[in-house]
C-alpha cells in the first residue's frame, strides 16, 4: 500500500499529456502500418528488393548465410539472389534482413516494420521535445506517423523503415552523449550511438555515410 501511494504520485508527474499524444501517436503508427501492409500490399513481397530481403531472411531464420543452389539453377533464376560455386545467396547487407528475420519466425514479416515505425515516432518526440519544447515534439510525432510517403514504405517489406529508426536512434543516443559528457553514462550512451549507426550502416550503407557524415565533421572539428 505504502508503494502504491508513492509510485501514483510519482506517475502523474512524470507522464504528461505530451507524453500520453506520444504514445498515442506511437500506437497510431503501429495500427496504420498494419492497415497498409494488410489492405494494399496483402503483405505479399511486390517489388524485386522485397522478395531477395524475404530470401535472405528466411535463409538467417533457419540459421544459414548460405543455401544450396537448385539444380537446374536457371528455372529458379530471382533478381537479386546470386548463385555463385554452388551457393545461393541475396546480395543485400544483413542487416536489414536479419530483422525481418524475426518477423518470419513469428510467421508475421509485416510486423517487424509496424514495431519500428512506433519505436521512430517515439523517438521523434523525444528527440523534438529535448531539443525544442512538448509541443514540437508532439506536432514532429504526428507528422512522422501520419506521413503518406512513411506509411507506404512502413507497409512493405523494404527497410527504409528499419535505417529510419536506426538513424534516429543515433542522433538521439549522440545527442545524449554531449550532454552527458565527462560522465558514466557519456559511455553508455556512446556505444548506444555507435550501435545504431552501425544497425544503419549494415542496412543502407550509402545512407549510413550520408547521416554520419556531418557528426563526422563536428566531432572533428571539436577534438581539433
Amino acid at each position: 500500500h505504502r508503494l502504491i501511494r508513492n509510485v501514483i504520485p510519482f506517475m502523474k508527474r512524470a507522464l504528461t499529456d505530451h507524453h500520453l499524444f506520444a504514445v498515442l501517436l506511437a500506437l497510431i503508427s503501429f495500427l496504420l502500418t498494419a492497415l497498409v501492409s494488410r489492405t494494399v500490399y496483402e503483405r505479399l513481397p511486390h517489388l524485386e528488393d522485397e522478395l531477395a530481403y524475404v530470401y535472405q531472411a528466411r535463409t538467417l531464420a533457419r540459421g544459414d548465410l548460405v543455401l544450396e543452389s537448385p539444380k537446374p539453377a536457371r528455372p529458379y533464376w530471382q533478381p537479386f539472389v546470386v548463385d555463385r560455386d554452388g551457393k545461393r545467396f541475396g546480395k543485400y547487407p544483413l542487416g536489414w534482413p536479419l530483422l525481418l528475420a524475426g518477423g518470419e519466425l513469428m510467421g508475421q514479416a509485416w510486423v517487424v516494420n509496424a514495431f519500428l515505425s512506433a519505436l521512430t515516432a517515439a523517438l521523434v518526440y523525444r528527440l523534438g521535445r529535448e531539443l525544442f519544447n512538448p509541443d514540437t515534439g508532439v506536432f514532429a510525432a504526428g507528422l512522422t506517423a501520419f506521413s503518406p510517403i512513411a506509411l507506404l514504405l512502413n507497409g512493405t517489406l523494404m527497410g527504409h523503415t528499419a535505417a529510419l529508426f536506426a538513424a534516429m536512434l543515433f542522433m538521439y543516443a549522440y545527442w545524449r552523449m554531449e550532454r552527458a559528457r565527462r560522465s558514466a553514462n557519456a559511455l553508455r550512451w556512446g556505444l548506444l550511438a555507435g550501435f545504431a549507426l552501425g544497425l544503419l550502416v549494415i542496412n543502407r550503407p550509402l545512407a549510413g555515410m550520408a547521416v554520419a557524415a556531418p557528426f563526422i565533421v563536428y566531432s572533428g572539428t571539436r577534438l581539433i
